[in-house]
């Protein structure tokens, strides 16, 4: 069932559409390695949209761990 309060639930369909269809084949130059993009806070560095990872729903978002 869906209940519209997910990761992507104030961000909309458009950010959950193109994160997927990029997920796992974007790459972005991080703290000075190549990483693959897996998670959407790292997704809207890459897009510039910093802005935006306030409108992350974290429960149950998996962000990167820092080193």
């Amino acid at each position: 069932m869906k209940t519209g309060n997910g990761v992507f639930s104030k961000l909309g369909e458009e950010w959950f559409d193109e994160y997927w269809i990029n997920y796992g084949s974007a790459t972005m130059l991080k703290d000075g390695e190549t990483i693959k993009i897996t998670n959407i806070w790292d997704f809207l560095e890459f897009k510039g949209r910093t802005d935006l990872i306030d409108k992350v729903v974290a429960k149950g978002a998996k962000r990167r761990k820092k080193k």
